[in-house]
């Protein structure tokens, strides 16, 4: 219980507690589920939200039913930083959130960098399968199913440059020749997602989709990886629905770089 009492913690501690609560569960709690989760009075809840609201750090709350998410000046200065920590930063409680509905599967963001593809941020459901995508992992560019829904966006030289090096057959499944690869690339922009089965890991598959950024265009994907091969045949429908849902409600979080490089 975060007493108001206990001068161990002191009142920054509790405001840090509240929106690192918040930015777990973005658009889930109220001011009641606030409240209950710190064991927190709700009068006490309310105004310390209150005052969080009136500088910018949280948004909604404002009566019982209406819920709280991480308030645009917050997110803007996890941006100012200009390194990628603010983005795995930002969008961590997205990917945490998204592991409930596919237990079994590792959610992660990828970014292009140049002509190679690195893994930005990651969460899994079960830990076994955490090793998979870390932050700071490049994808290889001819197996991985983020990096060809990326290079799916990319002009043709920029695409030659990810392919230049003489690919490596990871499994059984993985495609060595480039013009290959590039056919994949191509049905991949057509479809609108990309997948991977068993490319790179025996029994782990992939699917991606892109994020489309006003001015960047496609620099990021989110994609979700682990044993979930059958789940890929079966439900694919649904995989996909999850991940844009994601890719969507990224767009406004990612973007504010982009905006930020106009001004």
């Amino acid at each position: 219980m975060l007493d108001e009492t206990d001068s161990a913690a002191g009142p920054l501690e509790r405001y840090v507690s509240l929106l690192e609560l918040i930015a777990a569960f973005p658009g889930e709690l109220t001011l009641t589920g606030i409240a209950q989760a710190l064991q927190l009075p709700k009068s006490t809840a309310h105004r310390l939200l209150r005052v969080l609201a009136r500088s910018g750090l949280v948004e909604g709350g404002d009566n019982k039913e209406r819920t709280l998410s991480l308030g645009k000046r917050l997110t803007r200065l996890l941006h100012a930083a200009g390194q990628s920590d603010w983005i795995e930063a930002a969008v961590l409680p997205t990917l945490i959130q998204a592991t409930s509905k596919l237990p079994d599967g590792s959610f992660y963001l990828a970014r292009l960098a140049g002509h190679r593809m690195f893994v930005v941020a990651s969460a899994a459901g079960d830990p076994r399968w955490r090793s998979y995508v870390i932050p700071g992992q490049e994808l290889p560019a001819h197996a991985a199913a983020s990096a060809k829904i990326i290079l799916a966006h990319q002009d043709p030289a920029l695409i030659d440059a990810a392919l230049s090096q003489p690919l490596e057959a990871l499994t059984r499944n993985t495609s060595t020749d480039p013009e290959a690869v590039k056919r994949e690339i191509v049905e991949a922009k057509a479809l609108g997602y990309s997948k991977c089965i068993e490319c790179i890991h025996e029994g782990m598959s992939a699917v991606a989709v892109p994020i489309k950024i006003p001015v960047d265009g496609v620099i990021y994907s989110v994609g979700v990886t682990g044993p979930i091969t059958r789940r890929i045949h079966e439900e694919l429908e649904g995989i996909l629905g999850i991940l844009n849902d994601m890719a969507n409600s990224l767009v406004p979080l990612l973007s504010l770089r982009a905006n930020s490089k106009q001004k």
